[in-house]
């Protein structure tokens, strides 16, 4: 550099370089700030589920998880042999009086099913129910209706 300031071939590196960094912010800024992200995620309600098979998200109203909860709860004081997965339907149930019909909560016109899957090696219950129509819990087997 001589007495006259910067040349053009100075302006034209320093403006390189200038450029080099601002893009190498932008992309380390985008991909991460120390631990977060310049996009945040929306917040997510508690009511919502996400179907794994299709990421589309579900709202699932209360009162069916309700339905879902009762005939879980009715199948744990159902008599069972513990030792073996089993499968639990809302007709054996009614069949030793121990519940009775399911209407959807919506339409009390609207007979609902269901059943219940035990895992012995869990001892764990999962319900499901299908109120035609209306509502049908992700995964239901409708091969359980017909026995």
């Amino acid at each position: 550099m001589d007495n006259r300031g910067f040349g053009l071939s100075e302006l034209l590196v320093f403006i390189g370089i200038f450029l080099f960094i601002l893009v190498a912010v932008a992309i380390y800024g985008r991909v991460k700030l120390g631990n977060e992200s310049f996009y945040t995620k929306p917040d997510v309600d508690i009511n919502k589920q996400e179907n794994v098979n299709d990421s589309i998200e579900i709202i699932i109203p209360k009162e069916y998880i309700k339905l879902e909860n009762s005939l879980n709860e009715t199948a744990r004081k159902y008599n069972i042999s513990k030792d073996k997965d089993q499968i639990i339907t809302l007709k054996e149930l009614q069949t030793n009086n121990l519940i009775g019909n399911i209407v959807d909560p919506n339409d009390n016109s609207i007979m609902c099913n269901g059943y219940v899957e035990y895992y012995s090696n869990l001892n764990q219950y999962t319900s499901y129910i299908n109120c035609p129509g209306m509502y049908v819990t992700n995964l239901y087997n409708y091969e359980y209706e017909k026995n």
